[in-house]
């Protein structure tokens, strides 16, 4: 059954590994524009782009232009991701004011947060 919740199955289920569930660094590693990203940037491994509470009409324009910018900059003949790790994150923490990845970098530390959000029990 699908995660207990029905008992939908499918009818050749493939060898699966037994996964191990953990709880992941929502704050730096694994971190969204709405949940708060504390800004260390060599733990970053994911950034989700969320819906802001108060979400402007133009949002999905400004979130697509983002993510380009950001593609743009991990894909440019100047960036040297492997350098850093094979990290953009890496990458843009290191990058310099006037370099060809300050405005990205610029986009990402807009979505630090100073402190963690408050955390309610969910389960």
């Amino acid at each position: 059954n699908l995660l207990g919740f029905t008992k939908q199955s499918i009818s050749f289920p493939p060898d699966m590994p037994t996964v191990k569930p953990v709880t992941l660094d929502d704050l730096n590693e694994f971190a969204s524009s709405r949940g708060g990203w504390l800004g260390d940037w060599s733990k970053l491994r994911f950034f989700h782009w969320v819906n802001p509470a108060t979400t402007l009409t133009n949002w999905g324009d400004i979130k697509y232009t983002d993510l380009k910018a950001l593609y743009e900059a991990a894909l440019h003949h100047t960036t040297d991701i492997r350098s850093h790790g094979n990290s953009l994150a890496s990458a843009l923490g290191a990058a310099e004011a006037g370099s060809f990845l300050e405005p990205i970098k610029e986009i990402m530390e807009s979505l630090r947060v100073e402190m963690p959000p408050e955390r309610h029990e969910c389960w």
